[in-house]
């Protein structure tokens, strides 16, 4: 609570100094989700931080706001489900990503069987014994409700913020999945990583688990996939040269030091007021 109370000096003193605005009045949300939300105070302050244009910022808000709804859905789900076993991942859930461009028939199919595991897994939190009581009490009709609450808050909802987001793909038709976008990329290195901060290929993978879920090789796949409900299969893992390493070498940020090691780096300074 400290921590995002001096997130914004400036809004703490003008709320403090004001006698008649003491506190801020927020909505509710559940205290078991103060993981996700902290997660996600961490990632502002590091993109707030950065010297980059204003309208720049903005734009990798809007992305970074989409992509939160998208992990606190998951990561809500995962802890009411029924009899839901999850995944290594803190968040107790797994997103496989693959290449936009150049995944294989395999890597493509295991990606689409996460994605159905994930919208399941979704399905499932809604239809807990203490949400059917809910509706019963109410004496709505229970298919409609349920119906409604797939679309507006449910695997239907994500779905859609997915592929508004760009990280499903296609937007119509079979086979969707999750893919990686370079607008995307670029949001998760400037707020997995402080400004200025190097880490390893590797570190940054962990990283990109431990926050999102997301799934890309080596490990990490191998639970997302056995998660999903695959075995494992080293043809969905990517070749000599993973897809993600490329995207982030061709956008700046990653840098080969040698043949077995390559370091992922946040290139935007700190902003000096």
């Amino acid at each position: 609570v400290r921590y995002i109370e001096g997130f914004d000096e400036d809004t703490y003193r003008r709320i403090n100094g004001d006698h008649k605005a003491r506190e801020l009045t927020c909505e509710w949300c559940p205290r078991e989700s103060w993981p996700e939300g902290y997660l996600f105070t961490v990632e502002l302050k590091r993109l707030m931080s950065a010297a980059i244009d204003l309208v720049d910022k903005l734009e990798l808000m809007m992305t970074g706001c989409a992509l939160h709804v998208l992990r606190s859905l998951c990561a809500q789900s995962a802890r009411y489900a029924p009899n839901h076993v999850g995944s290594t991942s803190p968040l107790g859930y797994a997103w496989l990503f693959v290449s936009p461009s150049s995944a294989s028939r395999q890597q493509r199919l295991a990606s689409q069987r996460n994605l159905q595991t994930v919208q399941g897994l979704i399905q499932q939190a809604l239809r807990t014994e203490a949400l059917r009581e809910y509706v019963n009490r109410s004496g709505a009709n229970e298919q409609r409700k349920y119906k409604e609450a797939d679309s507006k808050y449910g695997h239907k909802l994500f779905l859609a913020l997915g592929k508004n987001l760009g990280i499903i793909i296609p937007r119509r038709g079979p086979g969707a999945r999750f893919v990686m976008t370079d607008n995307v990329l670029r949001y998760l290195v400037m707020t997995l990583l402080r400004p200025g901060e190097r880490r390893t290929y590797d570190e940054f993978l962990d990283r990109l688990y431990f926050h999102y879920g997301i799934a890309v090789e080596k490990g990490q796949l191998t639970d997302a996939m056995a998660w999903s409900g695959l075995p494992a299969n080293d043809s969905v893992q990517p070749g000599k040269t993973s897809w993600l390493a490329n995207m982030l070498r061709a956008s700046g940020f990653l840098t080969e030091l040698s043949d077995a090691c390559s370091v992922v780096q946040n290139p935007f300074d700190i902003e000096t007021m």
